[in-house]
């Protein structure tokens, strides 16, 4: 299977939410899935609650970050990683940094140790299992 139907099945509403990194702060809603392109899109609402914010997490990007971690056996994902493999993503906006992280807690592979310290790797089995 390809990471694109890895993850529907592994989030398998349209209403699943992702909390950010920082506590207190609203949430991410996964809205769609993207049919002419391959991403996942999520929004969340602007600082004013006026209207809801959309952002895409390309999938060809992040299957090439996912196979840079598994071949360099990269044990923390930080995020001038994600910067680097996922520059469309990282243009709309660096919060598709919080969805990686918050995919690789969903997949069990890892944990995240905080604001500025990255996402440990846990389980390399795991990740893998997301592309394959």
């Amino acid at each position: 299977m390809s990471l694109h139907q890895n993850l529907k099945t592994l989030f398998r509403s349209q209403n699943e939410y992702f909390s950010k990194l920082s506590k207190g702060q609203s949430l991410y809603k996964l809205s769609r899935w993207g049919e002419n392109d391959d991403a996942m899109y999520y929004e969340f609402p602007s600082r004013d609650n006026l209207k809801m914010n959309e952002k895409r997490l390309v999938m060809i990007e992040f299957e090439s970050l996912i196979n840079y971690l598994i071949n360099k056996n990269i044990t923390l994902f930080q995020r001038n990683l994600f910067e680097q493999y996922c520059p469309i993503s990282n243009r709309d906006g660096g919060c598709g940094y919080c969805i990686c992280i918050r995919i690789f807690d969903k997949a069990n592979v890892g944990t995240y140790l905080g604001y500025g310290k990255g996402y440990k790797i846990i389980n390399q089995n795991n990740l893998n299992n997301l592309i394959n």
